[in-house]
């Protein structure tokens, strides 16, 4: 998986820095940097119509907001707007209304490696797909429409990242004639299976986007009627000709040059690939920009398509912004002239939604049908030195009813704890379901007592259930019944903790109500949010009581708020984590409900676990109330590395009356280090607790599960 992962970002790289750097050679012989400035611009039909070309590059793309931004303080009306790539992105936007500030503001914010990754998307998810997100590192569509309209075929990334951050940006314009927009646009994509140019100049804006961006090998190609589409770039990334099919008189371009002062060495792919590109498209570039009369060529030396980092944005911007002005000259000359002619000024346009009926809603389906109602693939790994290595993979499919609200999932989990489900959703129309499922587990687990290990026990869980579950962005609430089994094999159990019973299966009953908030950007790196969720539970053996007597009421909480100290980068997040077995007399909770404290991940290894700083192993607890309070401390250093630290103190204790009592109190503390790899943290983190009185490492590489 490791090798998946890396291996899908390495060709990325090479793919991209491939593709886009093939247009900016051999300009120098074409027009020289001088003959370009020096170019002015004659107006002599009646109102001209002006058109903005936007080439493609990947990252050196952004390059165009400067530009853009430019052109709009100079007050330059712009009849038409047509690129590709990158271009066609950054053009399609500035098409419905976007303008060079909030082009800006949205490239600095936007997370480039989730969208072109398609890394999990933390922050803005439902919790349905927040928490499939935390633990999984790939997610492969099913969905028959989908792969349809991909026309079976698949590049190393799907591409649905990127496909909803333009649906997100562009709503209300997915069915649409592109020369109705504020500016008329189009961009273009290549037919693969006849190498022939395409042109988008209607249907939905971000899927014709998403089709003129996707790099073949890369990106999964986009099937429309028999072509298969992908990047423009293979023969026509530079579009001057379409915009003059689209009516255009004057061709206002930006391209993406670099200047290499090395001599070009065939034996390297990348240099080959390059070359061979230029080759087979050089005759229409070189046309397109004989046919430019204001060519502003950006200097993008030193970039490649993949540099989206906070620096190298802010540098591509600026250069994009520095050549605009240098051509300054020859744009207000143009602009005075077509005023001068008639031509309507510069109109600042404002995007907006447009107006849609129910029936688009019901055909755009709620928000949790986008995120999470979808037939798919997922699968992940991960690694630690405790229990070295599990898989998980969970195929979901969607039934073929009338109302596409029905879901089977099924899920497998293989590694020292193995574990089988499967699951039945029905979804309404209100983020809301009804399910029920069954799971199996069986594994073996290693209790510690005081850092000692005092247990190891196998065990077989079995548990159907029945829910109902309503979600939003931010919250979620489920109401549910559970029977669990167990059956224990193999106890080892020192005599000084509690021990299961093997000679007899335990099970019982469990109404169950939970409740989450979660509005952190990310799970294992938060820098701003907050997490609170809690639970209920009435255990029972028959539906009614619980041993005889009154159902046993089980509560757990948790609490945690990032805030950020004097900048992003560091951040202190104070929390509360507790549960409680509350009894009125010396009835004693079955063996699978005891209190379990430490760990890696609250709930991880057994869902009452709880997580305490410096406590590595999961230890027994055989007191009914444990409460912890700490603070956990996270410092960003660079882009994706983190010193993370936490200290807790707590008590664990029967009676809330000796709750602060001296020797019911305990504490502990822990210091790590985190690279976000996009596949899961991959950290070594070191533990050591009052309880434990000993220091142990942990390492762990992927999501936890």
């Amino acid at each position: 998986m490791i090798h998946i992962k890396l291996g899908k970002i390495l060709l990325l790289l090479l793919s991209c820095f491939c593709f886009s750097s093939v247009w900016g050679d051999g300009i120098d012989s074409l027009a020289t940097q001088q003959q370009v400035e020096e170019q002015t611009v004659d107006v002599q039909k009646k109102n001209p119509k002006v058109a903005l070309v936007l080439a493609g590059g990947g990252a050196k793309g952004l390059a165009h907001i400067g530009v853009i931004k430019v052109l709009e303080e100079a007050g330059l009306p712009i009849d038409i707007v047509v690129g590709n790539s990158m271009g066609s992105i950054v053009g399609g936007l500035y098409a419905i209304g976007y303008d060079g500030r909030q082009l800006d503001s949205l490239s600095r914010i936007t997370n480039w490696n989730i969208l072109l990754l398609d890394s999990p998307n933390y922050g803005n998810n439902l919790l349905t797909s927040k928490k499939m997100n935390e633990t999984f590192q790939i997610r492969v569509s099913l969905d028959p429409q989908r792969r349809a309209r991909q026309g079976g075929l698949s590049g190393l990334i799907d591409g649905m990242n990127i496909e909803l951050f333009l649906t997100h940006l562009t709503a209300g314009y997915n069915s649409v004639d592109f020369n109705k927009l504020p500016r008329p646009f189009a961009c273009n994509a290549t037919d693969v299976k006849t190498g022939s140019i395409y042109e988008f100049h209607d249907g939905d804006l971000a899927m014709a986007m998403r089709a003129s961006m996707a790099i073949p090998g890369v990106f999964t190609p986009i099937h429309k009627d028999s072509m298969m589409l992908v990047d423009g770039f293979v023969t026509n990334n530079y579009p001057v000709d379409v915009a003059r099919r689209m009516g255009a008189d004057i061709i206002v371009g930006v391209d993406l040059v670099s200047h290499s002062q090395d001599a070009t060495n065939y034996d390297n792919f990348t240099n080959l690939m390059t070359h061979l590109l230029e080759l087979s498209s050089s005759n229409l570039y070189d046309k397109n920009i004989k046919d430019t009369q204001i060519y502003i060529d950006v200097d993008v030396t030193g970039f490649a398509s993949s540099s989206f980092g906070k620096n190298d944005i802010d540098t591509l911007i600026q250069r994009g912004e520095a050549r605009a002005r240098q051509m300054l000259p020859q744009i207000q000359q143009l602009r005075d002239s077509l005023l001068q002619d008639g031509h309507r000024p510069y109109e600042h346009f404002v995007y907006t939604v447009p107006r849609h009926s129910d029936d688009d809603d019901e055909q755009r389906g709620s928000e949790l049908r986008k995120t999470f109602r979808t037939s798919s693939l997922n699968a992940g790994v991960r690694f630690d030195n405790d229990e070295y290595a599990s898989l998980h993979i969970n195929p979901q499919f969607m039934l073929p009813t009338r109302k596409k609200n029905m879901m089977v999932q099924l899920y497998g989990r293989l590694g020292i704890r193995l574990k089988g489900e499967i699951s039945f959703d029905r979804f309404t129309r209100k983020n809301s379901r009804f399910g029920s499922s069954y799971f199996f587990e069986h594994g073996e687990f290693q209790f510690y007592n005081y850092g000692k290990r005092a247990g190891v026990i196998t065990s077989y869980h079995q548990c159907p259930r029945i829910y109902f579950s309503q979600e939003w962005n931010k919250v979620q609430y489920t109401f549910g019944l559970r029977f669990d089994w167990y059956k224990y094999n193999d106890v080892l159990v020192e005599s000084y903790i509690p021990s299961p019973q093997t000679d007899m299966n335990e099970h019982f009953f469990t109404f169950y109500a939970n409740a989450e908030f979660n509005s952190l950007n990310s799970y294992n790196f938060p820098l701003k949010g907050s997490l609170f969720n809690c639970s209920a539970s009435l255990v029972t053996h028959n539906l009614i009581s619980y041993n005889k007597s009154t159902p046993l009421p089980i509560f757990h909480m948790n609490w945690k708020t990032v805030i950020p100290v004097v900048s992003p980068r560091f951040t202190i997040a104070p929390h509360v984590r507790g549960r409680a077995i509350v009894t009125w007399d010396d009835r004693i909770p079955p063996f699978s409900l005891y209190n379990m404290v430490g760990g890696l991940k609250s709930g991880m290894k057994m869902e009452q676990q709880l997580v305490a700083a410096g406590i590595s192993d999961m230890e027994l607890i055989e007191e009914k109330l444990i409460l912890f309070g700490g603070l956990d401390l996270q410092q960003r250093i660079g882009k994706d590395h983190y010193i993370q630290a936490a200290i807790d103190g707590g008590t664990i204790t029967n009676h809330i009356k000796d709750a602060i009592k001296r020797e019911q109190l305990t504490w502990g503390a822990q210091l790590g280090y985190s690279y976000d790899t996009g596949a899961g943290p991959l950290s070594l983190t070191g533990y050591w607790s009052e309880r434990t009185r000993k220091v142990k490492f942990m390492f762990n590489f992927g999501y936890y599960f």
